[in-house]
């Protein structure tokens, strides 16, 4: 696109897209990152809390990329409208677990079996990932802790990672029932917004990515795109790539802090 060239710019950095070799290494993505290392060690369980927007999934997704897929199965549950039979289900699936007619508990006790039997024959460890936790049913949740407080505990077979926001902590997590859940937890980390430096790093790493090896933002540019942004990487993405745009209509070599104000009426933070 003509905007981009003008910038100087191989490609739009800033579009909610994974790619792995653009990312910026803020102080967010190296203590996520090592604490998963720390679970991958330990074969505990592990929240990462915080808005929406803020890198967890990318994090994860980095992570998770870098492991040898001939030493871990890797089973990604999604949470939205499971229940407790359905939760089981796809587990099972992905643990090649043909559900036939099986009751419930015949088919946990069959997950369980799969799970040791990956570790004890195949020297495999399993990896199960819930993104948005906060969107579980309390039903399904009781069947992920049943699982965990089985005889074939978590410490022993498998790593839990556990990505949402802070609704879970705050309501779900509380209540009585998952007492057991709580305390099996041994890294709970908060994910923060970017300083406003990190914000100005973030930008430059990510235009740098793209072919971009001038200044084409202006100095206090940066502090408004902290400032409308909050520090979260999803808006700011969507501030920049808006004021790219703006900035190219505007024959901008260099985008203005009034056209970043502008831009912000452009996209839905």
């Amino acid at each position: 696109m003509m905007y981009l060239s003008y910038y100087g710019l191989e490609t739009n950095p800033f579009v909610d897209k994974f790619d792995k070799d653009k990312g910026y290494f803020s102080s967010n993505y190296n203590n996520m990152y090592f604490r998963l290392k720390y679970l991958e060690e330990i074969k505990g369980i592990g929240l990462f809390i915080g808005p929406p927007g803020m890198g967890k999934t990318y994090t994860l997704k980095c992570y998770l990329e870098s492991l040898n897929k001939d030493l871990y199965k890797i089973i990604q549950v999604t949470t939205t409208n499971m229940g407790q039979f359905e939760i089981l289900l796809q587990i099972a699936k992905e643990l090649g677990v043909d559900p036939g007619n099986y009751f419930k508990s015949l088919l946990e006790d069959r997950v369980k079996e799969a799970i040791i039997n990956l570790k004890v024959n195949y020297r495999k460890e399993v990896i199960l990932v819930i993104d948005n936790i906060q969107n579980i049913k309390r039903s399904a949740l009781e069947e992920i802790q049943y699982l965990i407080e089985s005889d074939y505990g978590v410490n022993d077979t498998f790593v839990m990672i556990m990505l949402g926001e802070e609704s879970f902590k705050d309501n779900i997590l509380k209540i009585t029932k998952f007492e057991g859940l709580r305390q099996r937890i041994v890294v709970n980390y908060q994910l923060t917004p970017l300083t406003r430096e990190e914000v100005k790093e973030y930008i430059k790493s990510l235009l740098k990515y793209a072919g971009c090896e001038r200044e084409i933002i202006e100095e206090s540019g940066y502090t408004a795109i902290f400032n409308i942004s909050g520090g979260i990487p999803r808006k700011i993405n969507k501030i920049v790539s808006s004021s790219l745009m703006l900035g190219f209509q505007k024959k901008e070599k260099i985008i203005s802090n009034e056209t970043i104000m502008e831009s912000k009426y452009e996209v839905i933070l």
